[in-house]
């Protein structure tokens, strides 16, 4: 059984004079595994959710001058934030891109670089992401505007 699935996508609004961020939250819902059918609508699903997110939270204009800078599924990112209702806030964190998968990314709520690579190095041993080695360095600290359904 695919299981529900929490993804974050990372956009940047195109037209501001400084980046503006934005960290979407939607839930992919679940699938039967031996039914492509329904994994496939489950992640049409999903992007369904990030759009209609973006749109209702951040305004249809911003919308349609959002970039997609990279997705992150089913891991823990470090915040109590990312798990809770918390929804139209902004909060600081770190993150690094995957290139060895681009388009993905990790990130989290870290008071510095340091301790975001040792919660990254925890979750890569752990099996929950992608080798360390495959993320870039250094990591990018950024303000980001937190959004959820």
């Amino acid at each position: 059984m695919g299981v529900p699935l929490d993804v974050f996508r990372l956009y940047q609004i195109l037209g501001n004079p400084t980046p503006h961020y934005v960290l979407a939250k939607a839930v992919r819902p679940d699938f039967p595994n031996w039914n492509q059918i329904a994994e496939d609508a489950a992640i049409d699903e999903v992007e369904r959710r990030l759009n209609t997110v973006v749109e209702q939270k951040v305004g249809p204009l911003a919308a349609r001058n959002a970039e997609i800078i990279a997705t992150w599924e089913g891991g823990l990112p470090a915040g109590d934030c990312f798990y809770e209702t918390a929804s139209d806030i902004n909060v600081p964190i770190w993150f690094a891109l995957d290139a060895v998968h681009p388009g993905y990314f990790v990130f989290g709520m870290h008071p510095n670089e340091a301790t975001f690579w040792q919660s990254i190095e925890e979750l890569s041993r752990d099996g929950e992401i992608c080798p360390i080695t495959d993320y870039i360095r250094p990591a990018k600290n950024v303000e980001v505007r937190f959004v959820q359904l």
